[in-house]
């Protein structure tokens, strides 16, 4: 996953037991990328 970019929350996922999952979104991208809470950083 490209660190420096910003992506926007589509949906969050079950827990896999250490922490939330999240299918997350870039705009310039095609496609959907799936991340756990632990690898997010919020940004405004």
């Amino acid at each position: 996953m490209a660190a420096n970019s910003t992506y926007q929350v589509v949906r969050r996922l079950p827990s896999d037991g250490a922490d939330y999952q999240y299918r997350i979104k870039n705009p310039n991208e095609a496609f959907e990328r799936v991340a756990r809470e632990s690898q997010l950083e919020f940004s405004r």
